[in-house]
């Protein structure tokens, strides 16, 4: 059984967030803030989590790349997109 507070459900909620279609532009805008902000938690949280090696390793890349992968989406965050995908290759 995973704990309550395992990270990956902030990750799997985001996921969530940009894989839902939307009516218009704005609601997507407001879905990828939000997956975002859910994103941001589940990178922090994942400091404190046990790390396990390959999976701890794999768990970041995930949230590296999905937030890289959502932030190149929005209007003026190609930079912090780039820098996102750039740690995740690392």
């Amino acid at each position: 059984m995973v704990a309550p507070d395992f990270p990956g459900f902030l990750l799997a909620d985001a996921l969530r967030l940009v894989s839902t279609r939307t009516e218009s532009n704005d609601a997507a805008l407001r879905q990828a803030n939000e997956a975002i902000a859910l994103l941001d938690e589940y990178l922090v949280k994942l400091d404190s989590y046990p790390k396990d090696g390959a999976f701890a390793a794999e768990l970041r890349y995930l949230g590296f790349v999905f937030r890289g992968r959502t932030k190149s989406r929005l209007p003026g965050q190609v930079d912090a997109a780039v820098a996102d995908l750039t740690r995740a290759l690392e």
